[in-house]
């Protein structure tokens, strides 16, 4: 991404808008698509390729009722955006936009989680049901815009409901999230996204219902130091988590962590009692997460 402070994110079903916000929750700039839309359900930002300027894909996928054979991506250049924006937050449409229509080869689908890997240079959608996950990939290279792209199934893997996903700028993690829950795969050197998926993950918390009532957003830091999460809703709250176990963390957001420590957040080394005090009915189910540092971002 251009700015490691800006967080990118959207509404659900038809509307055809996309949100910057700063890592302090503060609404930057929306920015319009101009295409109609059926179901957006997530969105990546990825590196551009020789200095180029990140790409943005959004991802047209969802359908609770009887799935869909088609989905569509949308792509564009990521925008520009200023932090000091948010004292009047930019209302633009998003230029240069690409749409790409893909089908699935075997059936119709509901899907939610869109995860880019610039890596290998492909492009994974998951499927949301009560069973497994279904695996899809096309490669980014062969994506013919205004034609019709055939998905590749990549196999399964034992996760329902599954709300979102996203992968780290470095490659190297993989997250994949429902309402309730969350599990991150650290890959392998060259390790192609299935594989990863389908070996076993460490699970690691996420608010859950009341706090995040229906929990379909989650991002890393640019670093892989932590990462955020969001609900769908009015006005949600936005969540950070930091892995402390992370031995090296860029200056830049030590910076802005400890900013956030002195005001801007609430801090608990315990995700139990936050949700406790603060949610009550809330749970959280500590596995192997205990060196996670949680923050709940505060309106300025």
């Amino acid at each position: 991404m251009r700015d490691p402070r800006v967080l990118w994110t959207h509404n659900d079903l038809t509307d055809a808008r996309v949100f910057a916000l700063g890592t302090n929750g503060l609404l930057l700039a929306t920015f319009s698509l101009n295409y109609p839309i059926e179901d957006l359900e997530d969105l990546a930002v990825v590196p551009g390729n020789g200095g180029s300027a990140p790409m943005m894909y959004l991802g047209d996928l969802g359908n609770n009722f009887g799935g869909r054979e088609t989905v569509r991506i949308l792509r564009a250049v990521e925008p520009i955006v200023d932090l000091a924006w948010s004292s009047a937050p930019r209302v633009s449409s998003l230029s240069g936009v690409e749409l790409f229509t893909l089908r699935y080869p075997d059936g119709r689908f509901n899907a939610e989680p869109l995860i880019v890997d610039h890596l290998s240079g492909r492009l994974f959608i998951l499927t949301k049901s009560s069973g497994n996950a279904r695996i899809y990939s096309v490669e980014l290279p062969a994506l013919t815009p205004g034609g019709t792209n055939l998905l590749r199934f990549e196999g399964e893997i034992a996760f329902p409901q599954l709300t979102a996903g996203t992968i780290s700028a470095d490659g190297k993690s993989v997250v994949l999230r429902s309402a309730t829950k969350a599990t991150l795969w650290n890959r392998n050197a060259g390790e192609p996204v299935p594989d990863a998926l389908r070996r076993t993950g460490l699970s690691i918390p996420v608010v859950g219902p009341p706090g995040e009532p229906n929990g379909e957003g989650i991002t890393f830091t640019h670093w892989n130091t932590g990462y955020f999460t969001i609900s769908e809703g009015s006005q949600p709250p936005l969540y950070f988590f930091q892995n402390t176990a992370a031995v090296q963390i860029a200056k830049e957001e030590a910076t802005i962590v400890v900013r956030y420590i002195q005001g801007k957040l609430e801090e608990s080394l315990d995700l139990r009692t936050w949700l406790e005090v603060h949610a009550a009915g809330g749970e959280y189910r500590p596995a192997g997460n205990d060196l996670m540092r949680y923050y709940r971002v505060l309106p300025q």
